[in-house]
């Protein structure tokens, strides 16, 4: 039986937005690392060089067109369908199946995922389904809506929520997207709950956006209730700095509470993002330094990489605060490697470390993560095995995932 891999909004919601997605301007990947995909002379978030710009500009129209396509066939189209299956491994060595199955696909703007669940009577019943579709799309404008379905035990529908998403490109090229939200109440209808609008702005080498969470009132209509600002620079070809601004409601008005300045640089093959988090006191409302991080990633011509990253803060192994320490303390070193075979194998091993909870000082073996990806005659499969420490102080596979991945 083909298991759930991934948390279900998550996962759904991860896949759902790779479907029509455009090439990011810049790339967060997971362990916090700022790249620009295929971009190893470009720093992150840097525009083309005028050079190349001007010779794009300048060249044939046929040869536009020839460039073009070959852009468009390089660009990685998202799964159409994705199948996984899960064991759990149990000390001793023993297996058993998670009792859910996802199975994600896409076809004609049509993105579906649906959840299935084994109940107690050993009957297969849908959970949740979760579906997006473009209804319509021209050069300046898109309009999507997701339907997310639940079910009970038994499978009978209950709970139903609506998102319409519509994106708008206005003349000055400003970027308007409106998300609303509507759940379905205990009468039926419709009504909506949330309003997310994000205003994207590009002047030059400033991009600002800002969005706004927005929730009913007690007195009728709506009012934000989060609100984020972000301003990223492009500093020549290999620099480029972020500011993230985070404000929520406190009282009748709204407080700022978190503060985010990241520094992404390039140097040959190696990409460095340097991040540092400040977070509002609640007893004094000032913002105070929370938190730093440091990532280094290496992509190397034939595929590899290296990644490290390191998470500075003032919490103890336990999570509490510690309240005696004057600057960031090490919480947190992930170690990433990719590797590629002869055969297009490609396999990644994360390897994490962790502040340990008895003795502070130093750090302990956290879970390690082995994932082996090999291309097949319509797509791909995927194995993941994930070890953690057991008491006897042996790295124990707790889970084994499985995936089918067809494009």
């Amino acid at each position: 039986m083909r298991k759930c891999v991934f948390l279900i909004f998550l996962a759904f919601s991860s896949l759902l937005a790779q479907n029509n997605a455009t090439p990011p301007r810049v790339e967060q990947l997971s362990n916090g690392v700022v790249i620009v995909r295929g971009g190893s002379s470009r720093a992150p978030g840097a525009p083309a060089k005028q050079d190349e710009a001007k010779a794009a500009e300048a060249a044939p129209a046929e040869t536009q067109k020839e460039t073009d396509k070959k852009e468009t066939a390089k660009a990685e189209k998202p799964p159409r369908l994705v199948e996984s299956e899960a064991t759990i491994v149990l000390p001793g060595g023993a297996t058993r199946e998670e009792n859910t199955e996802d199975t994600v696909r896409r076809s004609d703007g049509v993105t579906e995922a649906i959840r299935t669940l084994k109940n107690i009577n050993g009957q297969t019943v849908p959970y949740l389904t979760d579906r997006e579709e473009t209804l319509s799309k021209t050069p300046t404008s898109e309009v999507k809506e997701r339907v997310v379905q639940r079910y009970d035990a038994s499978g009978t529908p209950t709970t139903q929520e609506i998102t319409k998403i519509e994106t708008r490109k206005l003349g000055d090229g400003t970027v308007v997207t409106t998300e609303t939200l509507y759940k379905e109440t205990l009468n039926g209808r419709m009504e909506a709950i949330q309003r997310k609008t994000s205003r994207e702005v590009k002047n030059g080498a400033v991009t600002r956006t800002v969005t706004s969470t927005d929730a009913p009132s007690v007195n009728g209509g709506f009012q934000t209730i989060l609100k984020e600002e972000s301003v990223e620079r492009k500093i020549g070809e290999n620099r480029a700095e972020k500011e993230v601004t985070r404000s929520a409601r406190v009282g009748s008005g709204l407080a700022v509470v978190a503060r985010e300045q990241s520094t992404m640089s390039k140097s040959g093959s190696t990409s460095t993002t340097e991040t540092t988090v400040y977070e509002r006191n609640a007893a004094t409302n000032q913002l105070g330094l929370s938190a730093r991080k440091v990532g280094r990633l290496t992509e190397n011509a034939d595929g590899s990489q290296t990644e490290k990253v390191e998470t500075y803060g003032f919490k103890t192994g336990s999570g509490a605060t510690n309240i005696n320490a004057t600057r960031p303390e090490l919480q947190e070193v992930v170690d990433r490697r990719v590797t590629v075979g002869s055969g297009g194998e490609v396999r990644e091993t994360t390897r994490v470390q962790q502040r340990g909870i008895a003795d502070t000082a130093t750090m302990t073996a956290g879970p390690t993560t082995e994932v082996v990806v090999k291309p097949t005659a319509d797509g791909e499969s995927r194995r993941t095995e994930i070890y953690e420490r057991g008491v006897n102080g042996r790295s124990n596979a707790t889970r084994v995932i499985v995936e089918k991945v067809e494009k």
